[in-house]
């Protein structure tokens, strides 16, 4: 019990085979609450602690303010005849200015070509698609997607979640990232 609260801190080990040597790799810690008769976990209170020596680097960035930049894309749809958006790629750097700009999408090999602009935040990369085209809703729902950085020649899937929706008569699909990720890390 600390502070009044009921708190739980859970070892984790891994038990290396064939010799049998025991390791604490990090810790489970949560809070309990008591409801009638009983305990339940306190919502929001479960996160993992690596321990020292087990712990793997994230190499980007904590944001620590909101920040936002939009890419609009000078081009049109270049070319893109199929309405339905299945297959989105491109390479899109945040500058350094942090001003928002127009772009041409037209030399990217893949239907992004039909995507209006993209608005990247801490939280978010939103991509709209141009009037008459919309986005697929089962690649969302299948997880068919990825959100990638790269630093030092090594690539990071950074995606949470998709959802596809709809805004002023456009298909839009977001996605969260798994954390907030500053701006900075979106500029290398």
């Amino acid at each position: 019990m600390e502070d009044g609260q009921i708190k739980v801190k859970i070892a984790v080990r891994i038990d290396y085979k064939p010799s049998r040597q025991i390791k604490i790799v990090g810790y489970i810690h949560c809070g309990l609450d008591y409801l009638g008769g009983g305990f339940s976990l306190k919502k929001g209170s479960v996160y993992y602690r690596a321990a020292k020596n087990y712990r793997i680097t994230d190499p980007r960035d904590v944001a620590e303010r909101d920040w936002a930049y939009t890419l609009t894309n000078a081009s049109g749809t270049a070319g893109i005849t199929e309405p339905q958006l299945s297959r989105v790629e491109g390479t899109l750097t945040v500058p350094d200015s942090g001003a928002d700009g127009v772009r041409s999408f037209s030399g990217m090999d893949s239907q992004i070509k039909a995507v209006s602009a993209v608005r990247f935040t801490n939280k978010q990369i939103v991509l709209t698609a141009a009037e008459g085209y919309s986005f697929m809703q089962n690649t969302a729902n299948a997880r068919d997607y990825a959100v990638q950085i790269t630093r030092n020649k090594v690539t990071y899937r950074i995606d949470k979640s998709a959802e596809i929706t709809e805004a002023d008569g456009r298909s839009v699909v977001t996605f969260t990232l798994d954390k907030a990720t500053s701006a900075a890390t979106c500029k290398r």
